[in-house]
């Protein structure tokens, strides 16, 4: 054996019981590889090297420099593909896993840089997916799954593979990489708020020498059909970002497929609302909150839609200020950024509405129990004045009873903020439920199951028992007097404008305490509520 030629009628000459000489294939692979590297082999010579690859006897590392030497000029034999794949799909769990996964590594490469134009591998998807389940080498496979992933092919079969392995096996980022690659695919299937998928070059990194040739290979296909190869897997623009948000980019999965248009096609409010019903929801609703067209979209569009990201929203905000899941951040600094910019858009958000999120709701009747006051206090407070509730005692024992705990342990400043928080929380329930009265509410249709003559008073008595608490507190201090006498200056206003028959009396501590306060603007405020 002196040349190329040589080793190739070599390999060409091996039946299924051959005995191997290491000395033999060491010649063979030290031949066949500086040929495949520079010039890549043609359709023969790999169909002639897939062959021997599928002998029982080859030893582990001889079938590892074969798997190095399988570069081809341009496009890989569908043959070829079609044998690497059936060899992983034959594994035995009780078998070395290094045969199976220097074949995995190979395919993806090959997937992954667009060398292969079979559609066979289509059929074999779902066999790949029962491979998780039966095997050690779920880690591997993930990457090439998602790389051989068509919107087709996905089920909730899959779905549950995958969700069954992160929740026995522990979750890793193979596994949210696939589940987000079908989000972005099918959006109602997976929950919302994963991390972007994996981008291809980190999943083919894994190949070592011969991913080179393999570029070499995508180099020369592009050279011989004048065209820029892509890869099968839907590629976005922010993957490579080093920061990633909690709100996702909002993104699609193949916007010029479709006869709608997207977001990313609105120019203008007038645009807007003129195409309404030709806009197509992103992969992923939480998107929606980056912009204001997203959000007056969401406020106005599908049931289904504000079903879904209610969801999504509620899951996000419980893992993120519940449960501290915040793998997603690296730096402290980023983490507390991101945890503020999806509590602002959420803010937004309701007051683009008028109204209370439900799972916003629930979500602070749960945060409110752990908050120690401190974290994120200006956003909580303006999330905090939309509310929703069906009864007094549930908006009592969920909201009003954890800030009065918060009310008496804190400062003075504290202390006007929950105060100006309440003022702001009566105008919006008050005016926002007249304007409403009868009607339903254009997010999740929601309507008021509570009766303003029973609930109105006992918030009033309540807010009035607080600020007497605090009065008795902050002695003196003309900065919480003011805050007081302006929400009661505002609370006769609304019911004077409401035509309320309720009498709303100011306590009489606080008056003593702004007609004997060292500011005139605390008497004078004193003085317009006596004559009110």
């Amino acid at each position: 054996m002196s040349d190329f030629r040589d080793a190739i009628l070599f390999l060409k000459s091996i039946k299924k019981e051959y005995v191997f000489s290491k000395d033999e294939l060491f010649t063979v692979c030290r031949f066949i590889y500086p040929q495949a590297y520079r010039n890549g082999l043609s359709d023969e010579e790999m169909k002639i090297i897939s062959e021997v690859l599928k002998v029982d006897t080859l030893p582990t590392v001889e079938y590892q420099e074969l798997m190095k030497c399988l570069i081809p000029k341009t496009y890989v034999p569908d043959q070829v593909v079609i044998d690497v794949a059936i060899s992983i799909l034959s594994y035995i769990p009780d078998q070395p896993t290094v045969k199976v996964l220097c074949a995995v590594q190979w395919l993806i490469g090959v997937i992954g840089l667009g060398l292969t134009k079979t559609k066979k591998l289509d059929c074999m998807y779902s066999l790949f997916f029962d491979l998780l389940l039966k095997t050690n080498i779920d880690l591997q496979l993930c990457p090439l799954i998602q790389l051989m992933t068509k919107s087709h092919l996905i089920s909730r079969k899959h779905i549950h593979i995958v969700n069954y392995i992160r929740k026995y096996k522990g979750k890793k980022k193979v596994h949210d990489s696939l589940l987000s690659i079908f989000k972005r695919m099918d959006p109602d299937l997976v929950p919302e708020g994963l991390p972007p998928p994996l981008p291809t070059q980190s999943l083919v990194s894994g190949l070592a020498e011969s991913w080179k040739g393999l570029h070499m290979a995508k180099s020369r296909i592009a050279e011989q059909f004048g065209m820029r190869m892509n890869s099968t897997v839907v590629q976005s623009s922010h993957w490579d970002k080093a920061s990633i948000s909690i709100i996702p980019q909002i993104s699609y999965l193949s916007p010029k497929e479709s006869r709608k248009r997207t977001l990313h096609d609105v120019a203008s409010w007038e645009d807007l609302g003129t195409n309404m019903s030709y806009l197509n929801p992103p992969c992923q609703s939480m998107s929606l909150l980056r912009s204001h067209f997203g959000m007056f979209f969401l406020a106005f569009g599908s049931h289904c839609l504000q079903k879904r990201f209610s969801s999504s929203l509620h899951e996000i905000l419980l893992a993120v200020f519940v449960r501290k899941q915040h793998n997603i951040f690296i730096k402290p600094e980023m983490r507390e950024a991101g945890e503020k910019h999806l509590l602002q858009q959420v803010a937004v958000f309701q007051e683009f509405l008028g109204q209370p999120i439900p799972v916003v709701s629930a979500f602070l009747a749960k945060y409110l129990q752990m908050w120690s006051g401190d974290e994120h206090r200006v956003l909580l407070l303006r999330l905090l004045c939309y509310v929703h509730f069906s009864t007094f005692d549930e908006l009592k024992s969920v909201i009003i009873t954890p800030l009065s705990m918060l009310f008496i342990s804190g400062d003075l400043e504290f202390k006007c903020a929950i105060i100006n928080m309440f003022k702001e929380f009566m105008k919006n329930l008050m005016l926002k439920e007249k304007c409403r009265e009868g009607k339903k509410s254009p997010f999740l249709n929601l309507t008021r199951t509570w009766d303003p003559a029973d609930v109105y008073p006992k918030l009033f008595e309540e807010i009035s028992y607080l600020i007497s608490i605090g009065l008795s507190a902050e002695i003196g201090k003309s900065l919480f007097i003011s805050t007081c006498l302006a929400y009661y200056h505002m609370m006769l206003s609304i019911l004077c404008s409401l035509n309320c028959e309720y009498m709303l009396v100011p306590p009489p501590t606080l008056m003593y305490h702004s007609l004997f306060s060292h500011s005139l603007q605390c008497l004078s405020q004193a003085c317009m509520l006596l004559i009110r």
